[in-house]
């Protein structure tokens, strides 16, 4: 039995009754009192305590898996820096990302957690900021260094060229021949067809040379060198064997007489005006 406790209560009301000889009698009743409003509150209670508990292990969460990235992204980008750092000279240090996580006294948790974000933000902008700085010197050492390396290879290429052709016409000189018509051997030989030598000699070209100066010469040795590539194939080859005098190699004839073109050509060339 109870009393009513409020405006929202409940009543519920049950007969007794005994059993004597055979015959029931009501001996009372029962009353039963149910307060709606303090069920509500008990309840309310219940789901505040489950919310609360459940904010706090979110909460809890949240500060571990930031502490966590911080302790493993930052520190690792840092290591990883520190690593290029070593390697690259002249990079200014980046400030440290891997220093302990120490909380300021006097934080409640959301203060605690928006003070560890913060600084987490800060310490990936820093180590992402030497990240580039590095990136910026690598790329600047790649790029001197390829720069170093194609003038390396073109000052290899122009020594080459020297050692073999000649500095005033661009020509192939005596060893450069010598090379190139012991292959046109060999590949006639192979091939069962001939090879023909040209010997060019300009007349009088020391009486230009005394008369008119070397510059006048020069000039006239790069023409004569100029009209003589303009008569030949791609396969043929020419050399200035020195002052006034070139040699032909013809590879690949079927028979001596099919220079005959090729001298009619040279001659008709070399008496343009």
């Amino acid at each position: 039995a109870g009393k009513r406790t409020g405006p929202n209560a409940e009543i519920h009301r049950y007969p007794l009754r005994q059993t004597t000889a055979g015959r029931d009698k009501e001996i009372g009743t029962l009353e039963v009192v149910a307060d709606v409003d303090a069920i509500y509150r008990q309840v309310g209670g219940l789901a505040l305590a489950i919310v609360l508990g459940n904010a706090i292990k979110t909460f809890l969460v949240v500060l571990f898996m930031v502490a966590l990235f911080r302790r493993l992204v930052s520190g690792r980008l840092e290591a990883l820096a520190d690593k290029l750092r070593r390697r690259v000279a002249g990079v200014s240090p980046a400030p440290s990302a891997a220093a302990a996580l120490a909380l300021p006294g006097g934080l409640d948790e959301l203060d605690a957690v928006d003070w560890v974000l913060e600084r987490t933000t800060d310490e990936l902008a820093a180590a992402v900021a030497g990240m580039r700085e590095l990136n910026a010197a690598l790329a600047a050492q790649v790029a001197e260094k390829e720069a170093a390396l194609r003038q390396h290879e073109a000052a290899e290429q122009k020594i080459e060229f020297i050692a073999f052709h000649d500095s005033l016409t661009g020509l192939p000189n005596q060893q450069l021949a010598e090379d190139r018509f012991g292959q046109a051997m060999a590949y006639a030989e192979r091939e069962r067809c001939k090879v023909a030598l040209l010997f060019l000699d300009l007349d009088n070209f020391k009486t230009i040379n005394d008369s008119l100066g070397h510059a006048v010469g020069d000039g006239l040795i790069r023409e004569v060198a100029a009209r003589l590539r303009d008569c030949v194939r791609d396969t043929d080859s020419i050399s200035r064997r020195g002052g006034d005098e070139f040699l032909i190699i013809l590879p690949d004839m079927p028979e001596p007489d099919a220079t005959a073109p090729i001298l009619v050509k040279l001659m008709e060339r070399l008496l343009d005006q």
